[in-house]
């Protein structure tokens, strides 16, 4: 995850100094890393998940292995708070 990190950092960066710009780039980052937490959430308890390529699957459920039902409920929360 830190070159994933790395990545939405300069993607921010790149708004350049205008606030409401970073702000902007910053939500769209919060709601894609929501996205793919709730669809490793549904993942983690059996639920399908449409629109997924068998790579973009295995990854989210390698990842919900790895974090654990509470962990991707407690990070999904965390998200959602910041997205406020």
């Amino acid at each position: 995850f830190q070159q994933l990190a790395e990545l939405w950092a300069k993607f921010h960066e790149d708004a350049g100094k205008e606030s409401a710009a970073q702000r902007a780039r910053a939500a769209l980052v919060l709601k894609f890393l929501i996205e793919a937490v709730q669809q490793a959430l549904k993942l983690s308890l059996g639920a399908s998940v449409t629109g997924l390529d068998a790579g973009e699957e295995a990854r989210l459920r390698a990842f919900a292995q790895r974090v654990g039902t509470d962990g991707l409920m407690a990070l999904l929360d965390k998200c959602v708070e910041a997205d406020m």
